[in-house]
């Protein structure tokens, strides 16, 4: 999705289902950059009022609306405001 580039940018980050906005900026990164043979990317992004609701359980979804525009959205669990309830143990069904 970001490729193997170091990138900087501003994103806009959403929690769904609220008017909820806050901008901040991202930082994709190899965290392992200067290891000969070993990579491990990472997203870093700043302290910003929606992730701080982030809690255990909740989902974020990434994603661009336009090739320049990067929106990270916070998909809340049902157990603390919202979203479907987390699924402990699969069941099969018809």
């Amino acid at each position: 999705m970001f490729g193997l580039a170091k990138f900087q940018k501003t994103a806009k980050f959403s929690i769904r289902g609220t008017s909820t906005e806050a901008w901040a900026n991202v930082t994709w990164y190899d965290a392992r950059e200067d290891h000969p043979t070993r990579t491990e990317h990472r997203l870093y992004f700043q302290s910003n009022t929606v992730m701080a609701q982030a809690r255990e359980g909740d989902n974020i979804l990434i994603g661009f609306e336009s090739p320049q525009s990067l929106h990270v959205i916070l998909i809340k669990a049902a157990n603390h405001g919202g979203g479907l309830p987390i699924i402990s143990s699969w069941e099969r069904t018809s």
